[in-house]
C-alpha cells in the first residue's frame, strides 16, 4: 500500500506520542532544556482526538506523521471558527514523498466539513526552517500572523 491519510483513533495514540517525542527532540524548546512528558502527551491526545482534528499519515511500516488541529471560535468572530496547528510531523524519511501535502490537504478537507472558515498553520524555526515557508506558499496559505518566543527561565 502506499501512503494513505486517516483520521487517529485511539489506538494510534502511542505512535503519534512516539513521533511527537521525535519531533520534540528537533525544537529550539528542547535545546533549551525542557523535557518530553509522554504520558501527558498521551492524555492530551485523548482529548484533542475528541475535540479537534487528529489525521495520520500510514504506508506499510505504519504510522510516519500526524496533523493535530485544534477547533477554537476567533475570539473577535465567534461565529467564525478556526483550525489551529498544535502539531505536525512527519518522519524525515517519508517527508520527500508528499505525505506532509496529504496530511495538510486532508485536514483541509475534514475542516471545511466542519464548517471551519479558517486554517492557521505555524512552524518550530529549529525543525527544517526553510520548507515550511515555500510548501505553505505553493499550497496557497498566506502569512498573517508571525510567534515569537521568550524563555522566561
Amino acid at each position: 500500500m502506499g501512503m494513505k491519510v486517516r483520521a487517529a483513533g485511539y489506538s494510534d495514540v502511542d505512535r503519534i506520542a512516539d513521533l511527537g517525542d521525535e519531533f520534540w527532540g528537533q525544537t529550539v524548546y528542547a535545546k533549551q532544556g525542557a523535557v518530553y512528558h509522554g504520558e501527558q502527551a498521551r492524555k492530551f491526545l485523548y482529548q484533542i482526538i475528541n475535540n479537534g482534528i487528529v489525521l495520520v499519515a500510514e504506508d506499510d511500516d505504519g504510522v510516519q506523521g500526524f496533523i493535530l488541529l485544534a477547533i477554537v471560535p476567533i475570539p473577535w468572530c465567534l461565529d467564525a471558527l478556526t483550525a489551529t496547528e498544535l502539531a505536525y510531523y512527519v518522519t524525515p524519511e517519508k517527508r520527500k514523498g508528499g505525505a506532509g501535502i496529504r496530511l495538510l490537504r486532508e485536514a483541509e478537507n475534514v475542516a471545511k466539513d466542519r464548517g471551519i472558515k479558517y486554517i492557521s498553520m505555524a512552524h518550530v524555526n529549529s525543525v527544517d526552517p526553510a520548507t515550511p515557508e515555500s510548501v505553505y506558499t505553493r499550497l496557497g496559505y498566506s502569512k498573517t500572523e508571525t510567534f515569537f518566543s521568550k524563555d522566561l527561565k
